[in-house]
């Protein structure tokens, strides 16, 4: 981007004042007294700034255009329409090969199938596995409740049974050791009184003694086993009752655990194969889909420019054309491929540099000169304008066109000289910046008889060494160019 030259500005106003004045630019010219150089007689002229810029021709309006297929990545060029092409809205513009992505559909629903018979097979074994954990969890609760049951069984019935038990066989004991005793008492007596035999009275006699040895000592064992019953056997079976218990119990708790995590994970099983199964129906059918779009349509009425259009700036065709839309060549289903554009809906695009950025604005107006009419001068206007780089001291800026007949036609891509008026004053007063004091806010007024005179200024642009005064002199005063002392 080229601003005019501010030291050219400023000599074309002094010529044009020069001219006007009629007077030769020597030592009576008005801006210096004869007597010395330390005055400056101030007078009017026109002043104008511009900023010029290269801006390029941009339609309002372009899709670019990409496969954008889901499923197919790579795809090869069949043919396309050529660079430039005019085209109207759902017009074929690009045909991709057909049969390796007609191989690929076809593995794909083969896939499908398959994938819906695993499916079913999947819900079948499912269904199986749910009665089949319905009833272990049944037979798991069956064996913790037998064996509470067996418990309760023990504590409550068993275990005192077993008491009662164990002292009846003692009692038992007792009473054949007194029935022993009894009958051979009975014996010794009644074979005193009898007449039978010494030898028949020693036979039973001594049958008798032993009866009476044998009840002692069973009854000596009874009280061994009614010792141990009471003292060892039923404590040890209360305890490896409970034992049971707990154990069953533990089994139980476990058991459960097993059959949730078990649940949870099939749960999370069969969510991730229904997940698989639904994105696999799903690209299938954008496959199905891109079968469908292998031959591109235009998204709207325009002309085909190949390749992306970028700020408005086309790429080398040449290079694009060699690089993809060439037939049998292999594209990304992301590649832009080609941009339509409406040719008769344009605005201009220009790179507007760090240090113009703070002279233009929106709504600020000028000319553009195509590149390739010169002789047509465009009205231009500032849309909009940012306020961050999108390069090293590079803002974009868009401007309005007023195109008129637009003959010849301007088309996209086209390029032209931009000049904006970023400001203008037809009566401008201006004077060297040596002659203002105070940070811009005072100079000194030229007296009679050699006296100054300090007076308050509204300062304006600078152009060069010169200032704009925009308040408080006029025409034809005489201001000091140096400080009075």
């Amino acid at each position: 981007m080229k601003a005019l030259s501010v030291t050219m500005l400023v000599c074309l106003m002094m010529v044009s004042t020069i001219c006007g004045s009629g007077q030769e630019p020597d030592d009576q010219s008005p801006e210096a007294d004869s007597k010395s150089s330390e005055t400056f007689t101030v007078q009017s002229a026109p002043i104008k700034i511009e900023v010029k810029a290269s801006g390029v021709f941009e339609s309002r309006t372009s899709r670019p255009v990409k496969s954008n297929t889901k499923q197919v990545t790579t795809l090869t060029i069949e043919k396309a329409v050529p660079h430039g092409s005019q085209v109207a809205k759902g017009e074929a513009i690009i045909w991709f090969e057909t049969p390796q992505v007609d191989k690929q559909l076809r593995e794909a629903e083969t896939n499908a199938q398959l994938a819906e018979l695993t499916r079913r097979d999947g819900l079948f074994k499912k269904e199986q596995a749910e009665k089949l954990s319905k009833l272990d969890r049944e037979a798991i609760e069956r064996t913790r409740r037998d064996a509470q049951q067996e418990y309760d069984n023990f504590v409550k019935v068993d275990l005192a049974r077993r008491k009662q038990s164990a002292q009846f066989s003692l009692q038992l004991s007792e009473a054949s050791l007194e029935n022993a005793i009894e009958e051979l008492e009975q014996l010794e007596k009644m074979y005193q009184e009898d007449e039978l035999t010494e030898e028949s009275e020693e036979i039973v006699l001594k049958r008798a003694r032993r009866s009476v040895e044998s009840a002692q000592f069973s009854l000596g064992s009874a009280k061994i086993r009614y010792e141990r019953t009471l003292k060892q056997e039923l404590p040890r079976a209360e305890e490896t009752q409970k034992d049971i218990v707990v154990r069953q119990e533990l089994t139980y708790d476990k058991a459960i655990h097993d059959f949730e995590t078990s649940q949870k994970r099939q749960q999370n099983e069969e969510k991730k194969q229904e997940i698989q199964f639904q994105k696999q129906r799903k690209d299938l059918e954008e496959l199905r889909q891109d079968r469908q779009n292998l031959v591109m349509k235009s998204p709207l009425d325009g002309v085909v420019y190949y390749g992306p259009i970028v700020f408005g700036r086309v790429i080398d065709i040449r290079a694009q054309a060699k690089a993809g839309l060439v037939p049998g060549t292999s594209v990304t289903n992301q590649q832009i491929l080609m941009t339509v554009v409406d040719p008769t809906n344009l605005q201009i695009r220009l790179d507007l540099s760090e240090k113009d950025l703070g002279r233009v604005a929106i709504g600020t107006v000028g000319t553009l000169s195509p590149t390739a009419y010169e002789n047509r001068n465009l009205s231009v206007k500032v849309e909009s304008l940012s306020l961050v780089p999108h390069g090293p001291g590079k803002y974009d800026c868009v401007l309005s066109v007023q195109l008129g007949g637009n003959d010849p036609p301007v088309m996209p891509g086209m390029t032209g000289a931009v000049t904006l008026v970023v400001y203008e004053n037809n009566d401008a007063l201006l004077v060297p910046q040596a002659a203002v004091f105070e940070d811009g806010k005072i100079v000194y007024m030229k007296l009679e008889e050699g006296q100054s005179e300090a007076r308050p200024v509204k300062t304006g642009r600078k152009i060069g060494d010169k200032i704009e005064i925009r308040e408080g002199l006029a025409a034809g005063d005489k201001i000091c160019l140096k400080k009075p002392e």
